[in-house]
Order: C-alpha cells, then structure tokens, then sequence
C-alpha cells in the first residue's frame, strides 16, 4: 500500500513520531472506488474517515422536498472528515465519488484512542477541523453573492471541479438550477 502522500499530508501539519507512523500503518485500509459510488449514506453510522490518495468526491444531501444540495467537494490528498462521525452519530450527508478513487481509512474510534496517546494526532485532527470550518463558511460566503458572481467566483477558485464534476452537481452546489446555471455559462461564450 503506497501511504508516501498521506504521511506526506500528516507531516506537513505537524512533526509525527515514528511510533504514531507505525500505529497509523497498521489500521490503515486501502479501499478503491469506481464513479458514482456512494461510500457514506446520510442516516447511516460514519465508522470511519478517508485520506483522499486518487480522485474525486462530494458531499450532499436531500431537503425536503427531494432536491439535492452539493455541500462540499474534495479532491486529491485532502482528509474526507465528519463531525458527526467523530461524534459516534449518524451521518448528515451522503458521500459520492466522482471518478475512479482511492482512499486510505482509519476508524474514528481508532483516532480516539491515537488521541489519547500521540499529542501530534491532536494537533492534526484540529488542523483538519479547522480547514473543514473554512470549507464551510467559503461555502457560504459563496451563496451569499449573486448567482452570476457565484459561478465566476467557482470557476476562478476551483477550476478543476468543472472538469470533474456534472453541471446539475455544480449547480447544486452554487444554490441554483441546472438551467440557470447553463444560462450563465452560455452568456459568457
């Protein structure tokens, strides 16, 4: 199993010890995915977190009345995590994959206990809480501009998301419809 971009990851958040290297190695699983596999159902136990290796994924959900909300994308070595799993509760949100993928997952009760023994695991776990906190107010921040201004901010921060991902899962995402969001890109050709 190939963890060079994952201890790489770890590494470039804090120094880790060569004990907490080896505890990780040992309850690391490799998991591979095709496109549109869903890996976490919203309701269902979280029992673990990903390491994203190769590939592509997002996160969303179902309102009330059946329409889906694109909460967050993730791409390439960034850390797939939840709160709600963290916690021992069920999920809040579906995770897709978008594009053949491969993950490394560690169980959330393991990452309880590599906190209690290991001070740099504490340091990683509020690094990666505090990028997802800024994933989620950019998001924000994103659908509080106008749709127009939406679509340009995404396509100058995040380029790459229109290559890997449908233009209905864009439009979900920038808090509008399909259709209005094919409007905005065609009036800029």
């Amino acid at each position: 199993m190939d963890t060079e971009q994952f201890f790489k990851f770890l590494a470039g958040i804090t120094e880790i010890s060569p004990g907490f290297i080896q505890e990780i190695e040992t309850g690391l699983t490799q998991e591979f995915y095709k496109s549109r596999q869903i890996i976490q159902a919203q309701n269902q136990p979280e029992p673990r977190f990903w390491f994203l290796e190769k590939g592509f994924a997002r996160g969303y959900f179902y309102d009330e009345q059946g329409n889906e909300h694109t909460t967050r994308f993730w791409h390439e070595h960034e850390i797939i995590f939840s709160f709600t799993g963290s916690w021992n509760l069920p999920a809040m949100e579906y995770i897709e994959i978008l594009g053949d993928t491969q993950l490394h997952s560690i169980s959330y009760q393991q990452l309880h206990q590599f906190i209690i023994k290991y001070p740099e695991a504490n340091t990683i776990i509020k690094s990666i809480i505090k990028k997802a906190i800024q994933q989620k107010y950019k998001r924000h921040s994103l659908c509080s501009l106008p749709a127009g201004k939406r679509y340009q901010q995404l396509r100058k921060e995040s380029p790459e998301i229109f290559k890997k991902a449908t233009l209905r899962v864009i439009a979900s995402y920038l808090n509008m419809t399909r259709e209005s969001l094919s409007r905005i890109i065609s009036k800029e050709h």
